[in-house]
């Protein structure tokens, strides 16, 4: 993992009030799960699998899934 890039690094207040992000995730609600690293891999896991759609194609097919992964 890079050492500058953390889950759980901005807090739900900044990630609602500033960022107006509220429903984050069709699988699981970061704010309310009980067990935040689950959370972190479940959101991770959506995130390859959405992901996908962008980059079904070409040279790079595979990069945006790296980059994820990092």
């Amino acid at each position: 993992f890079a050492d500058d890039m953390n889950y759980g690094d901005i807090s739900e207040k900044a990630l609602k009030e500033r960022y107006k992000l509220h429903d984050i995730s069709s699988r699981v609600n970061p704010f309310t799960f009980p067990n935040r690293l689950e959370s972190a891999r479940i959101l991770f896991d959506e995130f390859r699998s959405l992901s996908k759609s962008l980059s079904f194609v070409g040279e790079y097919q595979a990069l945006i899934g790296k980059l994820i992964d990092h």
